[in-house]
């Protein structure tokens, strides 16, 4: 999208267009491919698909969408059916300026109707806003912590489990307690506990023992020092 300037089309005055257009592109793409369904709508009572490709006729009130799944050999739901959850894992297309995840009710409710329970967040790398072309908050967050242990942003892949996002905000919240200590003693401790928690983090995307080697007490002061002086805002 970015190489073929693609911009809303004229007089569209949504926010949420650009996303709009991904989902759309996307979906596109994966529809009538084998194991894979797109925009399911399921009962929130029942668990009963009610839509398929399109929101219900009388509205997704008391539904839950599911942008895309993927499906074990030989599954085909259909409307009328009920959502077999340890059937399919759940993506979510998520094309906003944080690039975070869905939260509260929507992410519990999807991670009940996903195998595993995790969503799979598909990001774009950038986003389209106020006109102009920007690196999402999420992926700025990451890149500068991979920059400083000295591993390159393609190590961390685009496609997130919900898990992942909550051992990074619980890394960001361990980052912050750390930046505000003053005492050696005190800097030690979290820095010991930080690499643990960056080591647990990466493993998912780096798993040489040798990038994760570079995860160094050292590292983790400068880790430390970046986050004092502030991270990309969400």
């Amino acid at each position: 999208m970015k190489d073929e300037a693609w911009q809303p089309p004229p007089g569209d005055t949504n926010p949420g267009a650009f996303g709009l257009e991904v989902h759309r592109r996307i979906s596109a793409k994966l529809q009538g491919r084998d194991g894979w369904i797109i925009d399911v709508y399921v009962d929130d009572a029942t668990n009963r698909i009610v839509s398929i490709g399109k929101p219900p006729a009388a509205g997704p009130t008391g539904t839950t969408q599911i942008d895309a799944a993927g499906l074990e050999d030989g599954i085909r739901p259909k409307v009328g059916d009920i959502w077999q959850q340890n059937k399919a894992e759940i993506y979510e297309i998520k094309a906003s300026a944080s690039g975070r995840l869905v939260s509260g009710e929507q992410k519990v409710r999807l991670q009940a109707l996903s195998r595993d329970s995790s969503i799979r967040c598909v990001r774009a790398p950038e986003v389209l806003k106020d006109g102009k072309w920007t690196v999402i908050a999420r992926v700025q967050q990451v890149v500068r912590v991979l920059g400083m242990v000295g591993l390159a942003a393609s190590a961390w892949s685009l496609i997130h489990h919900s898990k992942y996002d909550d051992e990074f905000d619980a890394l960001k919240e361990k980052l912050a307690r750390a930046a505000s200590r003053t005492n050696d003693d005190d800097r030690f401790a979290e820095g010991t506990d930080l690499i643990i928690m960056t080591k647990n983090y990466l493993s998912h995307f780096v798993p040489s023992e040798t990038a994760l080697n570079l995860i160094t007490l050292a590292a983790m002061y400068r880790l430390m020092d970046l986050y004092g002086k502030g991270f990309p805002a969400e």
